[in-house]
């Protein structure tokens, strides 16, 4: 599906992945840089102003309730994961426009090296946050 997607004049925005009933929407930019594979890891360090920057685009947004962060390698590029905690998407546009403005926030800090943005609430997902702490939770 990556190549379909990669190739020259393909229309597609991205990839929906739909493993156990739960939608994970991947933008183009992501699958074609996962296209050799991805590593995720726990991060020792997390560049204060990229949690400052993170936070306060969070704190402006309503649906963001909580955000995870780990490190990504794709192709021996290093970047980073979010697990965002966020009201439901009913569409391909309202997943653009939510993490469209996140990505260009972690750019900044990855040399523009695409970074992984995906759901919370998905089982997957799930199972690799289970025992963190968010770097971001909005008060109450």
């Amino acid at each position: 599906y990556s190549n379909m997607i990669a190739q020259e004049g393909s229309e597609a925005d991205g990839l929906v992945i739909n493993p156990f009933g739960a939608a994970m929407p991947m933008p183009k930019q992501q699958v074609i840089a996962m296209r050799g594979g991805a590593q995720i890891y726990d991060l020792k360090d997390i560049p204060m102003d990229l949690i400052q920057k993170l936070s306060a685009h969070f704190d402006s947004i309503d649906q963001i309730h909580a955000a995870w962060i780990m490190g990504m390698r794709i192709n021996n590029k290093e970047s980073y994961m979010l697990f965002i905690d966020h009201d439901d998407i009913k569409t391909p546009d309202e997943q653009k426009a939510l993490y469209e403005p996140i990505a260009k926030v972690v750019s900044q800090f990855t040399n523009n090296t695409p970074c992984g943005i995906v759901p919370a609430n998905v089982p997957q997902s799930q199972q690799v946050i289970s025992n963190k702490t968010p770097f971001y939770k909005k008060e109450d």
